[in-house]
């Protein structure tokens, strides 16, 4: 069985698209057509762009997951022939707004036009020879006047070990500052190591820590993407179990080779979080292999770990948002599968906006490239990581209409 680590993709990653301009979404027959969404780049050449976070002024941090570096090399987690490096290449750039200072950047800085710059450098990042798929810096939250950041991995504590002292804050939550870079704040493999939560699923000890979400009282819940569990983190770093996100019964693709009906087991896979108008939580599910199409769903949680479905039919799903008129943003990394994907390509992914009568709404129709984050800034424009597999291609990418 193939346990979904999150190392999204693996292939050689060629494929890129600029948008800029305007895409009319389909209408329902009879209904007028929605209006057009406008969709323009605001930053580029970022290595794995991945989370991102609104801070003050509408500025955006993103994080990098990097390029990887010179090593040590370990087998990559979900793909054990292919050998992935260690560096000192994970980070996080600020894009600021037009007119809009920023994180003590001098007045000359001021611009008409949208600026990106780094902020936090010299995090750990894994990669292959060519940067793409990287795992690193993931998402971002302020707590209680900190900076955080998720960091993944995606194996277990053997294979971090094996990284030695440059992967130490591989799989933690990380407290980062500008102008420096990161320190622990909790560790989210000993936490997995100790305890195994999704154990009698038949989970292994693995972590590769991904969403992350903060609270008033200054705990942070986390995602696990490889142990299939959301946490929680005290304001004083220490972990405790939210809840277990149970994995599915799907029919066996036909290229197993299987007799027709059988059901495999596809781990749950929990990614990006958000917190909801009516102040619970809400976050997406990827799936493991098969990847199956519709098969991923939005999953309601509250602070005291009540978990229950919120919305279906949806493929890996990467991350989510609520704009501000209340209404659900998904955003799916493959609209049509992981599987679906041609060797040396990027998958199409896909936004949806579910609207307060429960219809859905496709944004940006074809635009999207192997997306990896989702954040709706103060005047309710959509930002979306785009290609945020590749090193130096990722971009930023402003949803508005």
């Amino acid at each position: 069985m193939i346990r979904a680590s999150l190392r999204l993709g693996g292939t050689a990653l060629g494929a890129v698209l600029t948008v800029t301009g305007l895409v009319a979404a389909p209408a329902s027959a009879g209904q007028p057509a929605p209006a057009a969404q406008t969709v323009t780049v605001v930053a580029s050449g970022l290595d794995n762009a991945r989370g991102i976070l609104v801070g003050p002024g509408g500025v955006l941090l993103v994080a990098e997951a990097g390029r990887g570096g010179a090593g040590p090399c370990v087998p990559a987690p979900s793909q054990p022939q292919l050998q992935i490096c260690l560096g000192q290449s994970g980070a996080v750039t600020a894009v600021v707004p037009p007119g809009v200072l920023s994180f003590g950047q001098p007045r000359a800085n001021q611009s008409a036009q949208w600026r990106q710059y780094r902020v936090v450098t010299g995090l750990p990042s894994l990669a292959g020879d060519d940067g793409s798929a990287a795992l690193g810096p993931e998402r971002l939250s302020f707590s209680g006047g900190r900076l955080l950041a998720t960091v993944s991995l995606g194996g277990n504590t053997a294979m971090r070990d094996a990284l030695g002292t440059g992967g130490a804050h591989l799989a933690h939550l990380l407290e980062l500052r500008p102008g420096g870079s990161g320190t622990p704040f909790a560790d989210m493999l000993a936490f997995e190591a100790a305890n195994n939560p999704d154990g009698p699923y038949g989970g292994v000890v693995d972590s590769n820590p991904w969403g992350l979400v903060s609270l008033d009282d200054g705990r942070t819940i986390v995602t696990d993407a490889a142990s299939n569990d959301l946490v929680t983190v005290s304001a004083t770093g220490q972990v405790s179990l939210l809840a277990v996100v149970p994995p599915s019964q799907v029919p066996a693709p036909p290229f197993l080779g299987l007799p027709a009906g059988t059901l495999i087991t596809s781990q749950s896979v929990p990614t990006g979080i958000v917190r909801g108008p009516d102040g619970a939580f809400y976050f997406g599910q990827l799936t493991g292999f098969p990847f199956p199409v519709g098969g991923a769903n939005v999953f309601r949680i509250t602070a005291a770990g009540a978990l229950s479905t919120y919305a279906t039919g949806f493929t890996n799903v990467i991350d989510v948002a609520f704009d501000r008129r209340g209404r659900l943003l998904v955003l799916s990394y493959a609209k049509d599968g992981l599987t679906s994907t041609l060797p040396g390509a990027l998958p199409v992914g896909s936004l949806t906006r579910i609207n307060a009568d429960g219809t859905r709404q496709e944004l940006a129709a074809g635009q999207l490239l192997a997306p990896g984050g989702l954040a709706v800034g103060p005047d309710d424009a959509i930002y979306v990581a785009n290609n945020s597999v590749t090193a130096g291609q990722g971009q930023i990418l402003r949803i508005t209409g």
